[in-house]
């Protein structure tokens, strides 16, 4: 292989009367790479200055969240700390958790709570809402420790 050769995207096209040895410049094939290589790297400059103003969004949005210990016929109080408009999970833990029914009793003033399926709560503040809020449910189902139904009343303190 002599440094003639190149790879295939200068080769000669078909059907061509190019002698074999000799390169043959097909500008359109270089600048399309160029393009190609400029696009993929205004791709990347786009996605890492979405991601940084993505970062500082969510350094604003904050949700702490404690997993609550659940004991099936026993009252438990849970609490939620909520940072700007951000979904906060509440997650049930227990040994042995077997849910049968989680119900809502008691709904948020201030924001909205969704059943994570049998095993928690998202609860959601108001838009612009910052202050204490409060909403609690029922868990009926049993666990290695008891059998039951269980209310779970959770304060949120929104920021």
């Amino acid at each position: 292989m002599n440094f003639m050769q190149v790879d295939n995207f200068m080769s000669p096209p078909p059907n061509t009367n190019a002698s074999k040895g000799h390169v043959v410049y097909r500008p359109d094939a270089v600048a399309g790479r160029f393009i190609a290589i400029g696009a993929v790297l205004l791709l990347m400059v786009a996605a890492v200055a979405w991601a940084t103003g993505l970062a500082g969004l969510l350094r604003r949005s904050e949700c702490r969240s404690w997993p609550t210990l659940l004991v099936f016929g026993q009252e438990t109080d849970a609490s939620l700390l909520v940072r700007g408009a951000v979904g906060c999970p509440l997650s049930l833990q227990a040994p042995s958790l077997a849910v049968d029914e989680l119900k809502m009793t008691t709904l948020p003033e201030n924001g909205s709570v969704m059943p994570r399926g049998r095993t928690g709560v998202t609860y959601l503040p108001s838009r612009n809402f910052k202050g204490e809020d409060f909403f609690a449910f029922t868990v009926h189902g049993r666990s290695a420790v008891a059998e039951g139904t269980a209310l779970v009343r959770v304060r949120v303190s929104v920021r």
